[in-house]
């Protein structure tokens, strides 16, 4: 009840349902780091950040406590990114650096914080390190896939929005119809399927 896909369309009972998977998890001593980030993820989507950053510092000062640098790694990321959502782009900022430090762990987390470090520099104005990060991205992306035919639709997704805003017109389409192949390839009509669509939109 509490994944993604599922909030926008139970707002009504969402956090009641949520205090309910935490008093089960406690009353059988249960780990519930993992749904309680779903519930992060969830609350970030629907736009609740207060509560999101609330349950993130939670999750992040635990992982902290057990010293696990990937699920710190994720956390700090999972920051980062409500920041960067709320347009906080100096805290956002702040935190995607943070997570760098733990990049050794996820390669495919760090993808992202590169993208989205990208996007939060372009919200900036600093139009330069947008660029240079949605570069590095890219080719964190064909290293971590293998090769260029290979990358993740959602990455060429976001590159192909950040390049249209950095005006790089010839780029942003190279991206976005790779993005609209990989997903009418693989089958999957994911919201960035429909931002594909939108994104391509703009160039017909």
């Amino acid at each position: 009840y509490i994944a993604s896909e599922s909030g926008f369309f139970i707002k009504d009972s969402f956090f009641s349902n949520y205090d309910k998977m935490l008093a089960i998890s406690r009353d059988n001593k249960l780990d519930s780091l993992a749904f309680m980030a779903t519930f992060a993820q969830s609350s970030t989507d629907m736009g609740n950040y207060p509560k999101a950053l609330q349950v993130l510092f939670v999750i992040l000062h635990v992982n902290e406590e057990k010293k696990d640098s990937a699920a710190t790694e994720n956390a700090l990321y999972q920051i980062a990114h409500t920041y960067l959502q709320t347009q906080d782009t100096k805290r956002a900022i702040e935190y995607f650096y943070k997570a760098k430090n733990y990049d050794q762990n996820n390669p495919f987390i760090n993808i992202f914080i590169h993208d989205d470090l990208s996007s939060a520099y372009l919200l900036q104005g600093q139009n330069d390190s947008a660029s240079r990060y949605a570069d590095l991205s890219y080719r964190l992306a064909v290293k971590f896939y293998g090769s260029e035919d290979k990358v993740y639709g959602g990455v060429l997704n976001d590159l192909g929005i950040i390049s249209d805003q950095l005006g790089k017109d010839s780029l942003a389409l190279d991206y976005l119809r790779r993005s609209y192949v990989y997903f009418q390839t693989v089958q999957l009509k994911y919201k960035n399927y429909c931002t594909s669509n939108i994104g391509l939109a703009r160039y017909s």
